[in-house]
């Protein structure tokens, strides 16, 4: 059986133009495969910033499309997806949880992976983050 190599496509956009853009990718079959951030500092290119990635896949052939977008690492904000797709609802909350990265108008913006005894406003997965700082509702139940 042949190998066909991937295809992989990388597309630069605004946070505005997420969904469209994506709404494009589901409709064409392509799937969600992953939503990373990542934290640019200073010394990156286009300098200090979050920056999101959403890969998605299709095939065959095997067709990996990403779409990175860059937020302000001050306020990181894009709109949600959850209503495109409910896996990508999912990585967003985590992105909120572990960044700080806020999806706008998500249907259930209900913490996913975010501790009840993590200090309000400490995000783990930030450079500036430090060590965790003991909370004050440290004995607060975890939810079932």
């Amino acid at each position: 059986m042949p190998q066909h190599p991937a295809i992989r496509e990388i597309t630069h956009i605004t946070a505005s133009e997420l969904p469209k853009y994506a709404g494009d990718l589901f409709a064409a079959g392509h799937r969600i495969a992953l939503v990373a951030a990542h934290h640019d500092t200073e010394q990156a290119p286009g300098g200090r910033a979050v920056r999101v990635v959403y890969l998605f896949t299709s095939g065959p052939p095997d067709t990996r499309t990403e779409l990175q977008v860059r937020l302000d690492a001050d306020r990181p904000e894009l709109p949600t997806l959850a209503h495109l797709s409910f896996p990508t609802g999912r990585f967003e909350r985590e992105m909120r949880d572990l960044h700080g990265i806020v999806p706008l108008d998500h249907p259930l913006p209900q913490r996913l992976v975010r501790h009840f005894h993590w200090p309000k406003g400490w995000y783990p997965m930030r450079p500036d983050a430090g060590p965790h700082r003991p909370s004050p509702n440290r004995k607060a139940p975890t939810p079932s």
